[in-house]
């Protein structure tokens, strides 16, 4: 307890020389901005630091009845199944489909805060709920996703995807995230990550770019069984 207080007494001071330091205006409402959206994330998911979560990335642009949503919202509904809570970015598309599998009561959501001609109002599962909530930085929106997440399931997707990817994986290359199945899924007979896995991957190994080992950091599969296997045998509260 005593080491608690002398550490919060010692954040405290930092906090207090960083914001006295800042002499722009600017500087001073990012600060500012970053604590609060950090501290409401933390109360969100502080009452649920015991129950396992799966991240899911994915396309806001598919419909509800595109092979990758309803691929979603099937390994969504088997991990509620088996307690698993389940975060997505709340809106619609492949986090939509994630959301519905789970329902409300199993889901997450964390949206980011766009201009309004790109604003993601929040899908009809999460509107409402406690457990939603907005972030206006992209890298805080990630830190969340990842620190709070068991496992990642990651579906077909453009630019914001394969940089939700590309992050998870250095992460876990660079062991600065937990040990965390990572499941590259597909549409039933998909081939939407063939490039990355049967392309790049060889050429990353062959320049000595990669080790063989990161090569293991995820699964690549179309089968929901064997997807839900390696989320609830590989995944832990390390």
């Amino acid at each position: 307890m005593k080491t608690a207080v002398h550490d919060s007494q010692q954040l405290s001071l930092i906090l207090h020389d960083l914001l006295h330091d800042l002499h722009h205006e600017d500087d001073f409402l990012l600060c500012h901005k970053v604590l609060e959206e950090l501290c409401t994330g933390l109360n969100v998911f502080r009452p649920y630091q015991g129950q396992k979560k799966v991240s899911f990335f994915g396309s806001a642009q598919l419909s509800q009845n595109h092979a990758s949503c309803l691929q979603v919202k099937s390994l969504a509904h088997m991990l509620a199944k088996q307690n698993f809570m389940i975060i997505t970015g709340g809106g619609e598309g492949v986090m939509h489909a994630a959301n519905a599998g789970a329902g409300t009561e199993h889901s997450f959501a964390i949206n980011i805060e766009l201009s309004a001609d790109k604003a993601q109002p929040p899908n009809q599962v999460v509107a409402g709920s406690p457990r939603y909530f907005s972030c206006y930085y992209f890298f805080l929106r990630k830190f969340f996703f990842l620190r709070e997440s068991h496992a990642v399931v990651l579906a077909e997707g453009g630019f914001g995807t394969l940089d939700e990817t590309f992050e998870t994986l250095t992460l876990l290359q660079t062991g600065r995230m937990k040990r965390t199945p990572v499941v590259f899924l597909e549409a039933p007979h998909g081939h939407f990550w063939d490039t990355l896995i049967k392309q790049w991957m060889p050429q990353l190994l062959e320049e000595k770019l990669i080790h063989s080992k990161d090569t293991k950091l995820f699964l690549h599969t179309d089968n929901l069984d064997v997807a839900l296997q390696y989320i609830t045998e590989v995944s832990t509260f390390d």
